[in-house]
């Protein structure tokens, strides 16, 4: 138990070490609000598509993956009904209620996560996580959050924005590439050199999300229930789910490898996607307040949980 323990909590030490060091930096204005906008982009169009492609690139895609792929997307959507049914019996009158009990913040925290314990080589299998949610996001979730904020947006644009998302671009090249049987290919010098300048970006995702992680920490202690009561609804339904789809699906109807239980597993604890807080009117402080308070606990209570699953 106690090896467990401690080798969890070192394989954990990027994240345990970097989010509080984020947050450090912020308190002491060593890095402008700017700044860490830059670096975010640097992740998600460059480290993060190039992390996401090893891991596709190293995937053997199965024709059974679809089964996994739909059930996320499905779960997404019960959730977001569920949500819907809460705050309507509760009298929940917070808009975003039902949203934040779906979606999942995969590029910015969930890959960084699952790689810290399981490494690059399986980085593959939680990407197949993401590709379910994916569709979710860009065809379901983002209309419905940009319907809050008077920003709608037509099916043209929605295509347009999920081809051209450098991430869903990496998801298709990694498989497409995984797919080509080309030895020549493979081992020619001009192949591994790029793949080495590919495998070197993509190792910057961890650190820098991790960084970006802390640094964006916000928690307002006046306005804190509601978004404790999101968290702890969300989070026990999903681990809930993530139980079932790993018995019933991925055990015995997949008989899939237990690292995809543990992928599905880490992804059901994430916090909700960290795109909500751009579309909310400027003026609304109270949902603003609202969402950032949700996702600032989520990512805490997903730290622990994390590293509690890992040692029992």
């Amino acid at each position: 138990m106690k090896y467990v323990f401690f080798s969890t909590i070192l394989k954990m030490l990027p994240i345990i070490l970097l989010v509080p060091l984020g947050f450090i930096l912020k308190k002491l204005k060593f890095i402008k609000k700017e700044s860490i906008e830059d670096i975010k982009k640097l992740v998600i169009n460059i480290a993060l598509p190039c992390l996401i492609y090893i891991g596709f690139y190293k995937l053997n895609f199965q024709r059974k993956f679809l089964v996994l792929i739909l059930t996320i997307s499905l779960v997404n959507i019960l959730m977001l009904f569920i949500g819907k049914l809460i705050g309507k019996v509760f009298n929940i009158q917070n808009p975003y209620f039902p949203l934040l009990f779906s979606s999942f913040e995969v590029g910015m925290m969930g890959y960084s996560m699952f790689t810290a314990i399981y490494g690059d080589n399986e980085l593959g299998k939680f990407a197949i996580m993401d590709l379910g949610q994916t569709f979710f996001i860009f065809f379901i979730w983002m209309p419905l959050l940009m319907s809050k904020s008077d920003k709608k947006k037509n099916i043209k644009d929605t295509l347009k924005n999920f081809f051209t998302s450098p991430i869903v671009i990496a998801i298709f090249l990694g498989i497409i590439t995984s797919l080509i049987s080309s030895e020549s290919l493979y081992n020619s010098k001009i192949f591994l050199s790029l793949f080495d300048v590919i495998n070197k970006l993509g190792s910057l995702t961890v650190p820098l999300i991790t960084i970006i992680i802390g640094y964006e920490l916000e928690i307002n202690s006046s306005y804190i229930k509601l978004p404790i009561i999101t968290i702890v609804c969300r989070m026990t339904l999903l681990i809930f789910f993530s139980l079932a789809i790993n018995k019933y699906i991925i055990y015995s109807m997949l008989d899939l490898p237990k690292i995809y239980e543990n992928a599905l597993f880490t992804m059901f604890i994430l916090p909700p996607s960290f795109t909500a807080p751009l579309f909310i009117k400027d003026d609304n402080e109270e949902n603003r307040c609202y969402i950032v308070n949700t996702l600032s606990i989520g990512i805490l209570l997903s730290i622990v949980v994390f590293i509690f699953s890992m040692i029992f």
